[in-house]
């Protein structure tokens, strides 16, 4: 018969389902936010109830009988976050560091929850004398932070205030909005917010300004922090009704300044305010643009491992988040330490570098601890004029470099990513420079000056998988890829990263700045220039054989050869840039290291590849280098972009051995060419998920390692499929 049971279950039949309205009965904030302010919340969104997440125990209460005070005292409410958003329980969505730079320390509702609400100032003659339950009304749009009790991690709190005569109360405590969102806060909106600033130059907050003028309320909106001091510095002016206790509760004008912003009394329940220390870090100000920067999205990785971008995710089936790659740090900052509580920038993020001393300095040594490759030419003993004269990386990058200009990008080689170049300070270049650049400009600085670049030689997939080993077999100098810069139209240098797993073999090519500058001695025509006298081993290779080997495997000793020198990229690499894919034979689980465990696996072409921000050398370039350009007819795009898919028959056909194949794209797509003989065996990879744009194509086929016959070639791409017969004829 009730109360108990049947206040919930309906038509006095405990076995009919609840309705959530009935919840609303009872929990009238919920029902403020969800039907009287309309706020929205992702998981009412999504169609789902209370008991989607709170369990039996939260409704029947714990199975121990045990007796709480209040839904905020802890044990007595099971459901959390990490129940449903955590993965076993423990570690959240595996991407989730990257956008939570406090680790851990702060509540998912500290930074998802849209707002918390109160009903402001409730009138409590109203209450005692006539059971008129009347406040001035809802207030939202806000959230107060405090330390929550039950897991001492930072919480949205709100707050119940009253009056009765002339006294006023007010009780803080945590509050658990149902207003959630799912894109969280930026840093912006809490460090260094409006109200810290007000606190920081006043010592005060005030929350609440009446306007006795036309009896409205003002408060503050966005995140308001609840700092050590709050039973002195938080201040809100209270107010009282003046009509009669028993008129019906509503909105009116009948509400009057008792003339107190203080209370005379306070509670604070489950919850301590904010620490020194805590305010403090709200008090720096965070760059405007530090999320949308490279340090601060770290997009990188992502970018060039993933399926959508023709990434070598393709061939694992395994999402970044599980290599512990995408993160430049893990429990620890820049310097190897465990991030420092008492540093006003506890990292991740600001923490990760900047250090805990009163400067807040950044050292060349962390810059190190994420751009390896830089640290590895210093490792490797390789000059670099700037470095010579004691410059350090903050003297050439600037803020916007480091901290982002508000775009976001993905890559340190993305157009407009990087801010600083040459030019910026070499703006008086010698008399003489003219006569030593007969190129007009087209060639970036780094294409003359550039030592060499660097890659560490063939990654070994399934260490870094299966132990999170980071093997390669080698790092390997010695040698400049010269490419387009997609950045300012220049020639430029690029370099790669190669990698194999389980039989599939991988390269990603782009832009590369070596930090390996030289002032004298640059590179003379020679050096580049086959057709002025030089001799450039690449070049030379390629028109002989059509072909440049770039990596060669000595398995009798287990040594890799590479190409020195000036590497020109030809306008057909897919066809004709060669180098030996090996693999690591010992236990995943080894430690990193020099090894002559390795072994072929038989492959010199790679499965798949990318190339980045960045083009082959065109035609006119390579005849200008001395390339015999007869035999460059890989991706010759036509200039009219057609109206659909396509895929040409073959020319010629039969054909021995070499033959074109034609296709069309009307946009920019990922496309995949492959070979199969009459089993319906694949035996060729011609393209493989490689981003292209939209244009008539033409890719050459050699098949000179296959036997006479029929054969199948198939084009695809997520729109579109085609087949046709081919005849390779000896």
């Amino acid at each position: 018969p009730g109360p108990g049971c049947y206040d919930c279950h309906p038509n006095s039949n405990p076995a009919e389902p609840l309705d959530v309205n009935q919840c609303y009965g009872c929990h009238g904030r919920q029902k403020t936010e969800a039907v009287k302010l309309g706020l929205p919340d992702v998981h009412r969104d999504a169609g789902m109830v209370c008991w989607d997440c709170h369990s039996k125990d939260d409704m029947h209460g714990d199975s121990d009988g045990t007796v709480y005070a209040s839904m905020l005292e802890n044990g007595a409410i099971d459901a959390e976050c990490e129940d449903c958003h955590y993965e076993g329980g423990e570690a959240p969505y595996p991407d989730h560091r990257a956008y939570d730079p406090h680790n851990g320390k702060l509540h998912c509702t500290a930074c998802h929850a849209r707002t918390v609400i109160s009903c402001y100032n409730c009138h409590f003659e109203s209450m005692v004398e006539a059971h008129v339950k009347r406040a001035y009304k809802p207030i939202n749009d806000f959230v107060l932070l405090v330390n929550r009790e039950k897991d001492g991690k930072v919480y949205p709190a709100s707050f119940q205030s009253l009056s009765y005569g002339d006294t006023t109360f007010v009780a803080f405590g945590p509050f658990t909005p149902h207003t959630i969102m799912k894109e969280g806060r930026t840093c912006s909106d809490c460090h260094n917010n409006e109200v810290v600033q007000e606190y920081a130059s006043t010592g005060e907050i005030r929350f609440t300004t009446w306007n006795s003028a036309d009896s409205t309320l003002s408060w503050k909106h966005g995140v308001v922090p609840i700092p050590p001091d709050y039973e002195t510095s938080f201040k809100m002016d209270f107010i009282t009704y003046t009509g009669d206790v028993t008129d019906p509760a509503g909105p009116s004008k009948k509400w009057k300044a008792l003339g107190k912003d203080t209370w005379d009394g306070h509670q604070m329940f489950f919850a301590t305010p904010l620490t020194e220390e805590q305010m403090a870090w709200l008090e720096n100000d965070i760059p405007a643009n530090f999320e949308t920067s490279l340090h601060g999205t770290r997009n990188g990785k992502d970018y060039w491992y993933g399926k959508e971008n023709g990434g070598f995710e393709h061939f694992t089936d395994t999402p970044i988040e599980e290599l512990g790659c995408k993160n430049c740090h893990g429990p620890t900052d820049a310097d190897g330490n465990a991030y420092d509580e008492n540093n006003p920038y506890p990292g991740p993020w600001c923490g990760d570098c900047h250090q805990s001393d009163e400067n807040h300095t950044v050292t060349v040594d962390q810059c190190y601890s994420c751009h390896g490759r830089q640290k590895s030419e210093m490792a490797l003993g390789i000059s670099d004029v700037h470095r010579d004269a004691g410059m350090v990386c903050w003297d050439c990058h600037g803020p916007e470099d480091m901290h982002g200009d508000g775009n976001t990008y993905v890559s340190l080689s993305e157009p407009g990513a990087i801010h600083k170049d040459c030019e910026d300070c070499h703006t008086d270049l010698p008399a003489d420079h003219a006569s030593n650049d007969p190129h007009g400009g087209k060639l970036h600085c780094t294409a003359c000056h550039t030592q060499t670049v660097l890659s560490c030689y063939n990654c070994h997939f399934e260490s870094m998988k299966d132990a999170h080993v980071k093997r390669a077999k080698q790092k390997i100098t010695g040698f400049v890829i010269l490419v387009n810069r997609e950045k300012d139209g220049k020639v430029g240098t690029a370099s790669f990263q190669s990698l194999t797993y389980q039989g599939n073999a991988f390269v990603a090519f782009g832009p590369y700045t070596a930090h390996t500058i030289t002032k004298t001695n640059a590179r003379r025509c020679i050096d580049c220039h086959e057709n002025f006298g030089g001799s450039v081993a690449a070049i030379e290779e390629y028109n002989s054989t059509g072909q440049i080997k770039f990596a060669t495997w000595n398995e009798a000793d287990s040594t890799l050869s590479w190409l020195q020198g000036v590497i020109p990229f030809p306008e057909d690499y897919n066809r004709s840039f060669r180098m030996d894919f090996i693999t690591y034979k010992g236990d995943p689980h080894d430690p990193a290291g020099p090894s002559k465990n390795w072994a072929k696996i038989g492959k010199d072409k790679w499965d798949g590849h990318q190339l980045f921000f960045a083009s082959p050398l065109t035609k006119d370039q390579l005849a200008k280098l001395g390339v015999d350009t007869t035999l460059t007819a890989i991706y010759e795009k036509e200039a009219a972009i057609p109206s659909g898919f396509a895929l040409e028959q073959n020319y010629p056909n039969p054909f021995n051995p070499t033959t074109t194949i034609a296709f069309k794209l009307p946009k920019a797509t990922l496309v995949t060419l492959k070979v199969y003989n009459l089993l319906g065996e694949e035996v060729m990879t011609l393209l493989q998920n490689q981003k292209m744009t939209p244009g008539i194509h033409k890719v050459v086929l050699d098949g000179e390692n296959l036997a006479s016959g029929i054969y199948f070639y198939q084009l695809q791409t997520p729109e579109f499929s085609q087949s046709r017969k081919m005849v390779l004829m000896r």
